[in-house]
């Protein structure tokens, strides 16, 4: 409940229980947001999780903005991680599957 800023900074994934994710489904249009989230459940990824971004391909396909954008951003300042495009599905929407951790 709230802004995504004052909601994630609230409690850790760990506080609720949760050590690491099978599946994440990201639902906002905005590039900020999403750099929240997946900043968010860094910590959590394990080789085989699914990334869904119900919004990816917005924006009249501008790169630097939107899901796109903060997905982008997020795979460059970690380089540690490796991602596969698992499918898209919807109008607009993809899904990633982590490869390595």
């Amino acid at each position: 409940k709230g802004f995504y800023d004052k909601t994630l900074n609230n409690r850790l994934p760990e506080e609720y229980g949760i050590k690491k994710a099978r599946v994440i489904m990201i639902d906002c249009d905005l590039k900020e947001p999403t750099i929240l989230i997946l900043d968010y459940v860094k910590n959590i990824l394990q080789e085989g999780t699914i990334i869904l971004f119900d919004d990816f391909l917005f924006y009249k396909g501008d790169k630097e903005k939107g899901q796109y954008g903060a997905f982008d951003g997020f795979k460059k300042a970690n380089p540690q991680l490796d991602f596969r495009r698992a499918f898209d599905y919807g109008n607009g929407s993809r899904a990633f599957i982590v490869c390595k951790v």
